[in-house]
C-alpha cells in the first residue's frame, strides 16, 4: 500500500486495510497476502473523512469515516466478481442523535453490522444492495460522565457486545444486546473489567 505522509488506521481479517493521508480523502485497499488488489474510495470522499474502522464479512465490507462532517458516516461495499463496488451513498447517523460520531467502531456478522461511536451504537442489516438501520439505536445505559460506550464492538449472529471502557472509574463495562426478529434489547447483565 502506497503511503505518502499517511498512516494506516484499521485492519479487518487481514483482508482490508485503510489509510488516510493528512488533508486528503481516505482510501481503503483490499489485499490478499499484503498485495493490494484494489483501492477503495467513497464516491463523495472529502479531505479529513479519515476511515478509522473496517468490517468485512464474506462479500460485504463497511468502512467507517469518523471525520465525515458533521457526525461521521459509513460506506458499504460489495464484492462483484473480482472487484469491490460501493453500494449507495454514505450512511449517516439519525438526525435525532447529537454528540455522536458514527463509524468509530464496527463489527459485522453475515449481513448484520453494528456501528458505534461516542455513547451510541446502531445496528444495520444488508438488504437489496444496501445497508439499512435495524431497530432503535443502542443507548448508553449510564448517562453521566464519559464512558466511550460504543467505542469497541463485537457481533456474532443475534448477539452484540458494546464496550464502555471508561465506565466504573475506568474499569470498563461490556453490555450485551440481543436481537429478536428486527428488534434489539439490552440484557440485564453486563461484564465489568
Amino acid at each position: 500500500m502506497k503511503k505518502i505522509g499517511g498512516y494506516g488506521v484499521a485492519l479487518a481479517l487481514g483482508l482490508l486495510a485503510c489509510e488516510g493521508p493528512p488533508n486528503e480523502p481516505s482510501t481503503a485497499a483490499l489485499s490478499q497476502s499484503l498485495i493490494v488488489s484494489q483501492e477503495l474510495a467513497p464516491s463523495d470522499g472529502m479531505a479529513f473523512d479519515h476511515f478509522c474502522s473496517v468490517a468485512v464479512s464474506g462479500d460485504l465490507a463497511l468502512l467507517g469515516a469518523q471525520g465525515r462532517a458533521p457526525h461521521g458516516a459509513l460506506y458499504g461495499f460489495a464484492r462483484s466478481g473480482a472487484s469491490w463496488v460501493q453500494e449507495g451513498s454514505a450512511l449517516l447517523p439519525p438526525a435525532t442523535t447529537t454528540g455522536f460520531i458514527l463509524g468509530e467502531a464496527l463489527a459485522i456478522s453475515g449481513n448484520t453490522a453494528v456501528a458505534g461511536g461516542d455513547n451510541l451504537a446502531i445496528a444495520y442489516t444488508h438488504q437489496s444492495g444496501g445497508w439499512v438501520q435495524q431497530g432503535e439505536p443502542f443507548v448508553n445505559p449510564v448517562s453521566t460522565g464519559i464512558s466511550l460506550f460504543g467505542g469497541a464492538l463485537g457481533l456474532e449472529g443475534d448477539t452484540a457486545l458494546v464496550a464502555s471502557p471508561y465506565s466504573d472509574t475506568l474499569r470498563g463495562r461490556v453490555y450485551v444486546f440481543t436481537r429478536s426478529g428486527t428488534s434489539w434489547s439490552q440484557q440485564p447483565d453486563y461484564l465489568v473489567g
